[in-house]
Formats: structure tokens, sequence, C-alpha cells
């Protein structure tokens, strides 16, 4: 079975029911996660054992070989990640409110 690789875009805290939901799931791999300071990025990184860690969710985006992204910024912040996201030709979530929906990505 062919795991199916994500990136976040936000490492705030609630993007961590998402990396948890991610590591019980079988298929399903974080490999790449985004926050606007690098350091940021790189302790959530480092916490849930994901590879890669950006200050540019663009970079992730050309860099990575992802099957979706999932995005937790705050809700004003959504629409630019999303329509680069879906412009790579990358499948997209926003978050909801109860975190399931990374099983239907």
């Amino acid at each position: 079975m062919k795991k199916i690789k994500l990136g976040m875009i936000g490492s705030g805290h609630v993007s961590n029911r998402y990396f948890e939901q991610a590591a019980i799931l079988e298929g399903v791999q974080i490999v790449a996660t985004y926050s606007r300071h690098l350091e940021n990025a790189e302790k959530k990184a480092s916490a849930y054992g994901i590879p890669g860690w950006y200050d540019d969710y663009r970079l992730m985006l050309d860099r990575e070989d992802l099957d979706g992204v999932v995005v937790t910024t705050p809700h004003s912040m959504h629409a630019e990640p999303v329509l680069a996201g879906v412009g790579a030709g990358i499948a997209c979530s926003e978050r909801e409110t109860d975190g399931d929906h990374i099983r239907r990505l």
C-alpha cells in the first residue's frame, strides 16, 4: 500500500491533533511542516518525527512530493496557502473543528 504523504501548513497548537491522528492512521505520513518562523516548524517536526520543515510553504510545496496538504493556519490566513496548493496540483484541506477530515483527504 502506497503511503499518502501530507504537508502541514501551520505549526500552532491546532496542528497537534492532525499530527497525532496521522501518526495512528495506517498509510498516512506527514512528511513536512511549515511555520512562518523556521524554529517553530523545526520544533514541531522534531516533536512528531517529521523529516522536513520550512518557513516558506511555497518552497515546501515545490520541494516535497506531497499527495495533500492540511492547512491549520488561522482562518483569515487560509486562502493564500490553499490556492498555492491547488495551483501546484496538490489536494488541500482546511482545518475543521473535529480533525477527522484527515481521513477523508
